[in-house]
């Protein structure tokens, strides 16, 4: 457990979501970017539970994202929308059939027989 001040201090990444950072992405505002990467730490921190003596504050602000309370603080807003943003990566092969493209729909139209 660390104090408040430790999480603040340290800036927000998520190198595995962001790889060229949040505020690159273009998921995010400026405003929403330059707020998770000044609270990210902290609020995650809060969220696990490893924040020294919280604030009242900070207690709110836990319990708005867990109530997923969006008009409590463009904070929590902001914090939900990252927490439900999914990058995933769409491979598409050139050879992969469709539903509709199956063997069992398949005629011969000029048998050989």
């Amino acid at each position: 457990m660390k104090p408040r001040d430790y999480w603040l201090s340290r800036r927000f990444q998520d190198p595995r979501r962001y790889p060229y950072g949040i505020a690159r992405s273009g998921d995010f505002t400026i405003a929403q970017s330059e707020m998770l990467e000044r609270n990210g730490n902290l609020i995650e921190a809060l969220l696990k539970g490893e924040v020294e003596n919280p604030n009242e504050e900070d207690i709110q602000l836990k319990d708005a994202i867990l109530k997923g309370d969006i008009q409590f603080s463009p904070l929590v807003q902001t914090w939900l929308k990252y927490s439900t943003t999914h990058h995933t990566k769409i491979s598409i092969s050139s050879s992969a059939k469709s539903e509709e493209d199956t063997d069992d729909d398949w005629v011969d139209e000029d048998p050989l027989d």
